[in-house]
C-alpha cells in the first residue's frame, strides 16, 4: 500500500517598509541644530552639555561631528577639541525630533551625573565624551565650553566636511573659517554656571541662525533640559519607525498544494504607504508581495 506524506512548508518572512515623505538623504544643513548647552557648571551640577536635535526623519549619524575648534578639520588642544559619533549602527536611521544629549569631560574635577543611553527608543539619547569612561563619541582634543565659544556640527572629520549648524557667542570671530556657515548675530557671552538654549524661531520654526531670534543666553542653571524639550519650544514629535507586532499562519502547517494566508500586524504613528514581504518557501527562491495599506490593512 503506498503511503501518502504532507509536505510541511517553512515560510522565512521579512518586511520591508516604505515609507511617504523624501527618502533618506547625505545631511544637509540644519538637518540637526544645536538646542542647548550648559557652560562651566558648580561641582554639585555635574559635567558640561550640548544638546541637539534631529529635524530629519532616518537620519544617519554616523561619523558626524560636534567641535569647538577653530577650524575644520584642525587640531584640537586642551581647551577645545572635537567629538565624533561612532560608526556604530544605532546612529542610524534616527527619528525626527529625537534629542541627543553629548556630555563632555568638562569641568575636569566635576563628576559625571548622567547614564549614556544609545537607545532611541523613548526618543532620546545621552552620549559620552570618549575622555569619560565608557564614553563613545570619539574625542580629539578636549571639548571645553568658553564665554567666547564656537559650537559647530559637522558631516564628518574632514577639512572640506558640510557644517550642519554653526552658533558663536561673545567676540569670536571665527566664522570665516567655516565659509558655508549661516549665522549672524553672535550671542552675548557666556557667564558660568548658566544655560543657553534655543525656543523656537518665527511660526514656531526650528531655524537657529539668528542670535536674535528665539534664543534665551546666559539663564539660571535650573532652566536646563538635557533630554527634553526646552522651556517654551515646540519641537516635531518623535516618528518612530514601524514596529511589527506579530506575524502568522493560517494553516500553520498546509497540506501539500494548499493555501497559506500569512497574517501580519504592524503599527506605526504615521506615513507607512507600503509593506513589502519577503518570503521563502523550503529552500526554493526568494520571492516578494507588496501589500498595500487599504482602510486601514496591509493587503
Amino acid at each position: 500500500m503506498a503511503r501518502k506524506f504532507l509536505q510541511s512548508v517553512v515560510l522565512i518572512l521579512s518586511f520591508i517598509f516604505i515609507f511617504s515623505g523624501k527618502s533618506p538623504s547625505q545631511l544637509i544643513q540644519n538637518d540637526i541644530i544645536i538646542n542647548e548647552w550648559y557652560l562651566n557648571p558648580v561641582s554639585s551640577e555635574g559635567k558640561e552639555f550640548v544638546e541637539i536635535v534631529v529635524l530629519k526623519q532616518d537620519a544617519d549619524l554616523r561619523n558626524i561631528r560636534l567641535s569647538d575648534v577653530d577650524t575644520k578639520g584642525g587640531a584640537g588642544s586642551t581647551t577645545e577639541g572635537h567629538l565624533t559619533f561612532p560608526n556604530s549602527s544605532y546612529l542610524t536611521n534616527i527619528p525626527l525630533g529625537t534629542i541627543i544629549v553629548c556630555v563632555l569631560e568638562t569641568p575636569l574635577p566635576n563628576g559625571n551625573l548622567f547614564e549614556q543611553d544609545t537607545n532611541y527608543a523613548d526618543g532620546k539619547m545621552v552620549l559620552f565624551s570618549g575622555g569619560l569612561p565608557g564614553g563613545v563619541l570619539i574625542a580629539s582634543g578636549r571639548m571645553d565650553i568658553s564665554q567666547n565659544e564656537n559650537i559647530v556640527l559637522l558631516t564628518n572629520d574632514a577639512s572640506d566636511a558640510t557644517t550642519l549648524d554653526f552658533i558663536a557667542t561673545g567676540n569670536n570671530t571665527v566664522q570665516s573659517n567655516y565659509p558655508d556657515a549661516v549665522w549672524s548675530n553672535n550671542l552675548s557671552a557666556g557667564t558660568g554656571g548658566t544655560v543657553t538654549y534655543f525656543t523656537n524661531s518665527s511660526s514656531n520654526g526650528l531655524n537657529n541662525d539668528n542670535g536674535q531670534i528665539g534664543w534665551q543666553v546666559n539663564k539660571l542653571s535650573t532652566s536646563k533640559s538635557p533630554a527634553a524639550r526646552n522651556p517654551g519650544q515646540t519641537l516635531p514629535s518623535v516618528n518612530f519607525p514601524p514596529v511589527i507586532v506579530s506575524v502568522s499562519r493560517l494553516p500553520y502547517i498546509p497540506q501539500a498544494g494548499a493555501n497559506d494566508t500569512v497574517y501580519s500586524q504592524i503599527t506605526d504613528d504615521g506615513g507607512v504607504a507600503e509593506a513589502l514581504l519577503r518570503y521563502r518557501i523550503n529552500d526554493g527562491g526568494e520571492n516578494t508581495v507588496t501589500m498595500v495599506l487599504t482602510s486601514g490593512t496591509f493587503r
